[in-house]
């Protein structure tokens, strides 16, 4: 689920910069049914704005480590995000960007 800033649109021709992403201020406030969550990640991009997202670390992990994690486990976490309405395709593209081999 995100939060905050929608990252709708196409995917830009220029390459996301993960270092620039980031290292970017958090400028939009956290909704307070995210103050409990052990883990939120904010992402942002200059075009698409900043949103907050739930389970993002694991989503990371089986882009980071696609053959070490069984298949399930690895598949998981990234089909809930494919399959979130209200999810944007920023995380997906960063990390397709930073690990198009995974991708």
């Amino acid at each position: 689920m995100t939060y905050g800033g929608s990252p709708g649109g196409m995917r830009s021709r220029r390459p996301l910069d993960p270092a620039v992403v980031s290292q970017a201020p958090v400028t939009v406030p956290l909704p307070p049914e995210l103050f409990g969550e052990p883990e939120v990640a904010v992402l942002d991009h200059p075009l698409w704005g900043q949103g907050f997202y739930l389970g993002y670390r694991e989503v990371r992990r089986a882009f980071e480590e696609p053959g070490i994690q069984p298949r399930r486990r690895c598949i998981e976490p990234v089909r809930r995000y494919l399959e979130d309405g209200d999810l944007g395709p920023l995380p997906l593209l960063l990390l397709g960007d930073r690990f198009p081999e995974a991708a």
